[in-house]
């Protein structure tokens, strides 16, 4: 067991969580991040199985893991699991979006701007909505689907994937 690091608040969990999606080796963050969902089970998960879904209302924060290996063996190294996706809730308007996004005021135009042109709408992008999703692919191969409140205007979650590969968290560079 390592020692606690430095105390987190929720917002940089949220941008971490998004940072982190897609990679595996992080089985230590993995179980610090149980600790910050405060889930009864912990993380990560023992056994393998396919996927593992973790939900904390308290954080409104829903996490996917996956097991690459789940088929070939019967335990799983915390290391291995690869933190899928995430879907992080605008539980309301203050609330901390990853990416420099704002839960008000964000359009799917100005999401552009901070995720990328490569954009796709999920359905017909129509103010009077209810919701309406566009997904915008990351040049890191990062997924960021962004629903947006009715009118178009505001955001009510993102679900952030990473699409193709499953690299190494202790591998990455750090960052200049």
């Amino acid at each position: 067991m390592t020692a606690p690091g430095p105390l987190k608040l929720s917002f940089q969990w949220r941008d971490e969580i998004a940072e982190r999606i897609g990679h595996k080796g992080q089985g230590v963050w993995l179980h610090e991040l149980g600790e910050w969902m405060e889930l009864k089970e912990g993380l990560p998960p023992q056994k393998p199985e396919r996927f593992h879904i973790a939900s904390s209302s308290f954080r409104e924060v829903s996490i996917k893991l996956h097991d690459p290996g789940w088929e070939t063996h019967e335990t799983v190294e915390d290391d291995e699991w690869v933190l899928y996706e995430a879907t992080l809730i605008a539980y309301d308007d203050l609330a901390h979006l990853p990416f420099g996004l704002f839960v008000t005021s964000e359009t799917p135009q100005s999401a552009m701007a901070k995720l990328s042109t490569d954009a796709s709408p999920n359905g017909r992008l129509a103010p009077n909505a209810d919701a309406c999703s566009v997904t915008y692919f990351l040049k890191d191969h990062r997924a960021v689907v962004v629903t947006f409140r009715r009118g178009l205007v505001g955001i009510r979650s993102i679900l952030v994937t990473r699409l193709f590969d499953w690299p190494d968290w202790r591998m990455r560079k750090p960052k200049q």
